[in-house]
């Protein structure tokens, strides 16, 4: 019996996000923009400040491949009064150049990143790291961005609900001088054999082969 090897192994991977920011809802004039671009290690507030809103987002390099599972690490830094408000992850539709560049001349970023698609929620809890499964959603857009960038944006569902009149400045970091970058966590199936490996798998299959009919014909003739 000839075996055959390269395919392959399940993929399990560790991706640091690339790029991190934030869009608020009003282009306050502390900022003079409703985005503050993409940088890694960046400002990612999500809550309420200079009377205004805000969300974050984070960008992630997905590699080729399929994936069966997709979780999500964060730590949180606090600023003010968050201790149990809830944070909701969501899609995000706008293309990653807008971030980029901080191109927004609206809130169009800040709330593309607050609604859509919901992955999944959690609480401000002690600032500890702390893993979430994201939903199924989450995972058919990881698919479908494999191979390029796939976004995630926060918002604070808490603080969305309060008047805007009673504004309070506090919110969330998810990343920050003391917080690493979020991190998605993602399980994949077995990768597809490489071209090398394919080659080798037809050598074997056709070595099979020909030991299959040199046994037929040995049979034949006996």
């Amino acid at each position: 019996m000839i075996a055959v090897g390269g395919a392959g192994a399940a993929q399990a991977l560790d991706i640091a996000s690339s790029a991190q920011g934030w869009a608020n809802d009003t282009g306050a004039p502390q900022f003079f923009a409703y985005t503050n671009g993409a940088a890694d290690g960046n400002n990612t507030f999500t809550g309420n400040e200079f009377g205004g809103r805000f969300n974050s987002w984070a960008a992630f390099d997905i590699p080729v491949g399929v994936y069966t599972t997709v979780q999500l690490e964060l730590a949180l830094n606090f600023y003010g009064d968050v201790i149990g408000d809830q944070i909701g992850v969501y899609d995000v539709s706008t293309a990653y150049a807008v971030f980029e560049n901080g191109t927004t001349s609206d809130d169009s970023t800040y709330i593309d990143l607050g609604s859509g698609s919901n992955y999944g929620n959690f609480f401000a809890l002690n600032g500890n790291i702390f893993t979430i499964t994201l939903g199924g959603n989450a995972l058919a857009d990881v698919n479908s961005a494999a191979g390029g960038k796939f976004l995630i944006g926060f918002t604070n569902l808490t603080k969305n609900a309060t008047p805007s009149g009673d504004l309070q400045d506090d919110g969330v970091y998810t990343n920050g001088s003391s917080v690493g970058s979020p991190v998605l966590r993602l399980d994949g199936a077995a990768a597809v054999p490489e071209p090398g490996a394919w080659a080798l798998m037809i050598l074997g299959f056709g070595a099979a082969g020909s030991m299959l009919r040199a046994r037929r014909r040995a049979a034949a003739t006996a």
